[in-house]
């Protein structure tokens, strides 16, 4: 899911849409919370900021160990990651 702004829904209409497809029981489905900048699906499962998908990409951690598991059908998924996102700062002046 993606749109060019903030606050349209794009979060709770992927969980949606993923929890409605995991209630078929021939189904897995597996949801990647992939914003690196505000990661929020841990947020809608009342969670705090977890280990996630910024674990995976930049430290190695083995996926099967970020996976969460919330109890509905066969959904799974995979939190965006506690990691920090943020670039260094540069410095103005140079030397």
């Amino acid at each position: 899911m993606s749109s060019p702004s903030d606050q349209e829904g794009k979060t709770l209409t992927a969980i949606n849409l993923s929890l409605s497809l995991a209630m078929d029981l021939a189904h897995t489905v597996l949801l990647v919370d992939a914003d690196m900048h505000r990661p929020a699906v841990h947020r809608v499962f009342g969670m705090e900021l977890v280990p996630g998908l910024t674990e995976y990409l930049f430290d190695n951690a083995p996926l099967a160990q970020l996976l969460i598991h919330p109890g509905i059908g066969r959904f799974v998924f995979l939190p965006g990651g506690g990691r920090s996102r943020t670039r260094p700062r540069r410095s103005r002046h140079r030397e």
